[in-house]
């Protein structure tokens, strides 16, 4: 990170307290698979754009777009038939839901106009190249996110949804790989790593996402880092064990989480 951006970058934090309140409501909304607690994005919306933040840099309107795309997350789970108590996999895990909503037009356009919005989404300007990409991996991870809730709205598109998702891992990975190892911005990255390990299916992608955390809990010694890529290492082995034994049941982080008492945290 060039210097100028780094000291705007030190300073921003304690100006603005909402916007980190706002920061960690998102963020936890997203690891414990739930609605946020306030109402997060009024203060996003107050934001200046322009001025990078300690916690996210460049992507204030993501954050914004990440609040919605969680408010409506809870809408489908509220209407999703709880998962019996039979359904338990061989590993003990229950999936948190079994049977999809079928949800109307208008909530298939609310999804729809976030992902528009993601797509149109222009970074604010910035001669550091770091903050911008990081910005993109923020971009990265709100689109698997919002796909994951449209799988779980619209179980029958899952294919295609999985298969846009893992776009976005490869997006986030060619980002991530252009910010500098151990560099002020790596604070932010466990976001779009943890989002990218939860939906990446190449060897190559989980290899780079795991260096990259163990990177990270070596030089800064990050509990919460620590937390989050044990739970994509569990993810990771049953889904290769699944590839091999051609078992159908799916298995997601949330469900990890859920069954083993994590305290996940994504800030």
């Amino acid at each position: 990170m060039e210097k100028g951006d780094q000291s705007t970058l030190a300073c921003r934090g304690p100006k603005l307290p909402n916007v980190a309140v706002a920061y960690r409501d998102i963020m936890m909304a997203v690891a414990r698979d739930d609605a946020p607690l306030l109402k997060s994005h009024q203060f996003l919306q107050l934001d200046e754009i322009q001025m990078p933040d300690s916690h996210f840099g460049l992507a204030s309107e993501i954050l914004e777009i990440l609040f919605h795309t969680a408010t409506l997350n809870q809408e489908v789970k509220a209407s999703n038939q709880p998962a019996s108590p039979d359904s338990e996999n061989d590993d003990g895990i229950t999936p948190i839901n079994t049977v999809g909503s079928v949800q109307g037009p208008d909530f298939l356009n609310k999804l729809l106009s976030l992902e528009a919005r993601l797509k149109d989404w222009t970074c604010p300007p910035s001669a550091d190249t770091s903050l911008r990409q990081l910005a993109e991996s923020y971009r990265g991870s709100a689109l698997i996110y919002l796909y994951r809730v449209m799988r779980r709205a619209f179980p029958l598109q899952s294919d295609e949804l999985s298969s846009k998702a893992t776009t976005q891992v490869a997006s986030i990975v060619d980002s991530i790989s252009q910010i500098p190892t151990r560099s002020l911005l790596e604070c932010t990255l466990l976001f779009p790593l943890f989002l990218a390990g939860g939906e990446a299916t190449a060897e190559s992608h989980m290899e780079y996402i795991r260096h990259r955390m163990l990177d990270i809990i070596e030089l800064r010694g990050f509990r919460n880092v620590e937390v989050a890529l044990s739970v994509l290492e569990r993810l990771w082995r049953l889904r290769i064990a699944r590839r091999t034994t051609m078992k159908s049941i799916q298995v997601d982080w949330p469900d990890i989480v859920r069954q083993n008492g994590i305290e996940l945290s994504l800030t």
